[in-house]
């Protein structure tokens, strides 16, 4: 049918009259130039209407990765600090026993900065052992061979906070990481995941400008969620592991960022997501409160 209608309405016209071809093939060629134009522009200079959007996980992850990727672009990325061993749990205090230990992947990371300052204001020493698109649990080894689990049991911290991106992780390898260290631990604190936006992985604030996405008056702008199958079975299995491990509670974010089918994306000028499902400096910092009222019971 394509073919028919490419046939009688293009190719027959075009034969009929010569003279059309070259303006109809210009006319292409400059929409396509236009097309790719508008896909690579990242529109920074809309940007000023927000806050600068920041990322601050740079020194609590195993592996710093690349930071030109497009989920980026638009935001303030901390550097790295060039004395960190790689793939080497970091450590606060260095060199100190952790009492208290985040693991995760790169969810756990964007958690990493402000449960830093909830655990300086509390005096707890605190290890991190998070790397995006890694599960840094079970027999993942870090660079002098040890492995997740043999310095959980060897610190045998006070608690354990474990954030990940819950929507994609098999039940029975978490079950299997929560045997393993079943009594190496005082508490466990399982994170939820933020709600994620519509959009695939690119940059929220460069998304918002374009959508034309502007701070409230009222202090807050919300953007519709997406409906993911998958974040309600991550959502399921957490409050499975919470019921099969009585030494653990959950920290619940979901509704902290949704109301009525809708995410909030803005609070006054600061842009609270990095992408589609990774939460900005500020949108990890607007969750501290709750995060704070969980972990100061340990």
């Amino acid at each position: 049918m394509l073919s028919t209608l490419s046939y009688s309405y293009i190719e027959q016209p075009l034969r009929r009259h010569h003279k059309a071809a070259r303006p109809v093939f210009l006319f292409g060629v400059t929409l396509l130039i236009t097309i790719f134009y508008l896909k690579q522009k990242d529109y920074s200079e809309d940007l000023s209407i927000y806050a600068p959007t920041e990322y601050k996980a740079s020194n609590y992850i195993l592996r710093f990765g690349n930071t030109d990727a497009e989920h980026f672009k638009g935001t303030s990325v901390e550097p790295r600090d060039n004395s960190l061993k790689e793939n080497m749990p970091i450590i606060h205090p260095a060199q100190s026993q952790p009492q208290w230990l985040l693991i995760g992947d790169s969810h756990a990371s964007m958690w990493a900065p402000v449960i830093d300052e909830i655990a300086m204001d509390m005096n707890k020493s605190i290890g991190y052992i998070c790397q995006g698109g890694h599960l840094p649990l079970l027999d993942y080894a870090f660079a002098d061979n040890t492995t997740t689990i043999d310095r959980i049991k060897h610190w045998k911290p006070e608690l354990i906070i474990i954030s990940l991106r819950w929507e994609v992780i098999p039940e029975h390898l978490i079950i299997k990481f929560m045997n393993e260290i079943a009594n190496a631990y005082e508490q466990v604190v399982f994170i939820e995941q933020p709600p994620p936006l519509f959009f695939s992985d690119k940059s929220a604030p460069i998304v918002l400008a374009n959508m034309g996405v502007k701070p409230s008056k009222h202090g807050r702008s919300y953007l519709h969620r997406q409906i993911r199958p998958r974040y309600k079975l991550g959502k399921d299995m957490l409050r499975k592991l919470v019921k099969l491990y009585p030494k653990s509670e959950l920290v619940p974010m979901e509704g902290l960022f949704s109301r009525r089918g809708k995410v909030l994306v803005l609070k006054d000028k600061h842009v609270l997501y990095l992408d589609e499902d990774h939460l900005s400096y500020a949108g990890a910092k607007f969750a501290q409160a709750q995060l704070k009222k969980h972990l100061s019971e340990y």
